[in-house]
């Protein structure tokens, strides 16, 4: 069958050499020159763009040669969401941002559009800040972030630096993070077109009129695609049409990018093949369309338009949604969105466990409105370091829980709190009466009041009476009692020892009793001998009672009791009158002399010296 190659820009990309000044200088009247500046102005003689000019949108570098995927088919988002970043990609280095607030920026590319990651350009305004710059990646058929694990570096000039990963990944998203409080551009190089200006050829050139769509147009860096431009190659009808670039040199080719008529009968490009062959003219690469029908269009003659509900991804004979929704849950038609919480193909999947409210983009199944629990925003991947949690891990752990550790989604201790507070989240101080880890422990009785310390269960008020201080769980030690174990024994008690409560002693020395053992007594003891002297001694009573009526008295002293252990002699003389005899007995250095008197009458005193009595009274 007969068939027309219309290639109207044939651009290639490839790993560029590290730094723009090993660009080779493009001058006027060269037959090619090597690389296509893209400023918004003329370039000077060199192809240099002026200093205070910019590049156009979408390009960047020394000459504004390097196309910047930041902006190409990409998405750009930013932690906290909804912050304005136009400053990023304006192409000016010198408009910076002024946010302090600002966390991370992501660039997104459709499923479609992954790019391979070759270098990227940071440039901030404060030189100290390039060096806490971190980049992350998304690989294509993940949903995992990666950093570059073979990465080089190249500084432009003292805010600028060049990073180079050379993993050889395609990604599908680029995430910049860490301080970005003085960030002021970012790139994302998609390399320079070799193409531009190389040796083209094709198995014909089609005519029209006086205009010849020739070989080489499809690599002038101009992409109109409007045929009448006379930017675009065609062939005459042919069985094989062919269109061959041949390239100075030898390349690393990351990427082509072919640019379709834009006018109508795009469908003549369908099925192409792309070979790529190396110095030896050994093919090394192979690419085949298999789409039967350009994007967006179905039909045997793919002239009909793909439904709205997937206007580029419809099936190429029946014009249904292929099958699958990106986002929305009833294929072919595609328009009914996700529930809440899943996301992707037909809604298959579940947003991830990290989302905030369990809410996700419903066609990348990133976080936008942040993470519970992890760091990494959108991607919710990165788990909050163990004394932080909350919304992207912005809260701290209480300092209160146990290690300063604590749950990634509720700030609950996990391991428990520190001596003195209260779980779940060890904020609360002990409630009265308790105290210890976790609370779990009672104040002591023994505490005045039932009150204690919560982090050590010393009794703040001290102990009530009997117990010392500061727990109260020891008695008071010997010789002490009372309140804390204030006071001090009386001196009196048998071993200073007393009742811890009320002091009192619990044995008192002979001859002393009372609550401090400072009152003396002096007891007689009665056995069979004193019994009968006491008997006797009353008769006497009566018969020296009744002799003293008559004025005579005759007193004979018997034998003492046994108990005594002496014998007494008495001798009758004049003295005070008493009201009866004691039956108590005083020691000779404790006995008062000294007695009240009411009548005059007789009494008998010891006539030996170591008589225990020195006076026994009757009446």
């Amino acid at each position: 069958m007969d068939r027309f190659l219309i290639l109207f820009v044939f651009a290639i990309s490839l790993q560029p050499c590290f730094l723009q000044e090993q660009d080779i200088v493009c001058y006027f009247f060269k037959e090619f020159c090597r690389y296509k500046c893209h400023c918004n102005r003329p370039c000077e003689d060199d192809f240099k763009c002026s200093d205070d000019d910019k590049c156009q949108s979408g390009w960047f570098g020394y000459r504004c040669q390097y196309q910047d995927l930041a902006v190409f088919n990409a998405t750009l988002t930013t932690n906290p969401l909804g912050m304005n970043i136009s400053w990023l990609t304006d192409q000016n280095d010198y408009t910076c941002n002024t946010a302090n607030d600002l966390k991370s920026v992501t660039v997104t590319w459709p499923v479609l559009k992954a790019i391979p990651l070759s270098w990227t350009r940071v440039t901030v305004n404060e030189p100290q800040s390039l060096s806490n710059v971190e980049l992350q990646f998304t690989r294509e058929g993940t949903a995992e972030k990666s950093s570059c694990l073979n990465e080089t570096f190249s500084e432009v000039n003292n805010k600028t630096l060049d990073r180079r990963c050379n993993d050889d990944v395609t990604i599908t998203s680029l995430t910049l993070s860490g301080n970005l409080s003085s960030l002021c551009s970012f790139y994302i190089s998609g390399g320079r077109n070799i193409a531009y200006g190389q040796h083209a050829s094709q198995s014909s050139d089609w005519t029209l009129s006086r205009l010849v769509f020739r070989a080489d147009v499809a690599v002038d860096g101009n992409t109109n695609s409007i045929m009448e431009v006379g930017s675009c190659t065609h062939t005459e009808k042919e069985i094989a049409p062919s269109w061959n670039l041949t390239l100075q040199s030898n390349y690393v080719i990351k990427r082509f990018t072919i640019y379709n008529r834009g006018d109508g009968h795009e469908e003549r490009l369908q099925g192409f093949v792309i070979n790529t062959y190396d110095e030896n003219r050994a093919r090394i690469g192979y690419y085949e369309d298999r789409s039967e029908c350009p994007s967006g269009k179905w039909s045997l003659q793919c002239g009909k338009l793909c439904p709205a509900s997937c206007p580029k991804t419809c099936d190429r004979d029946t014009g249904a949604c292929n099958t699958v929704c990106f986002g929305y849950s009833n294929p072919p038609q595609c328009d009914t969105v996700c529930a809440s919480g899943k996301w992707g193909i037909n809604c298959r999947n579940t947003c991830n466990n990290g989302c905030f409210e369990g809410k996700c983009n419903i066609r990348t199944g990133l976080c936008d409105k942040g993470c519970m629990g992890y760091s990494d925003a959108p991607y919710c991947g990165s788990e909050c370091s163990k004394d932080r949690w909350g919304i992207n891990c912005s809260n701290i752990c209480s300092q209160n829980c146990y290690y300063s550790t604590c749950d990634s989604f509720t700030g609950h201790c996990d391991q428990g709190c520190l001596s003195g507070y209260q779980l779940p989240d060890c904020t609360r101080e002990c409630t009265e009466g308790q105290w210890g880890v976790n609370c779990t422990s009672t104040c002591n009785k023994n505490c005045y009041d039932k009150i204690c310390n919560p982090k050590e269960g010393s009794c703040n008020s001290g102990c009530i009476e009997g117990f010392q201080p500061p727990i109260c769980t020891q008695e008071c030690v010997i010789g002490t009692y009372g309140r804390n174990c204030l006071f001090n024994c009386s001196s009196l008690c048998v071993n200073a020892e007393c009742d811890p409560v009320k002091g009192a002693c619990n044995k008192c020395p002979s001859g002393y009793e009372g609550h401090a053992c400072d009152i003396k007594t002096f007891s007689l003891e009665l056995n069979s001998f004193g019994i009968g002297f006491v008997v006797g001694t009353l008769a006497l009573v009566l018969v020296i009672i009744a002799l003293l009526l008559n004025k005579t008295l005759v007193f004979h002293w018997s034998q003492r009791t046994e108990s005594l252990a002496v014998r007494t002699n008495l001798q009758l003389k004049e003295c005070p009158n008493y009201d009866y005899v004691t039956d108590t007995a005083h020691q000779p250095d404790d006995v008062n002399n000294e007695y009240e008197t009411t009548s005059t009458n007789k009494c008998y005193e010891d006539v030996l010296a170591n008589s225990p009595y020195d006076c026994i009274n009757v009446t």
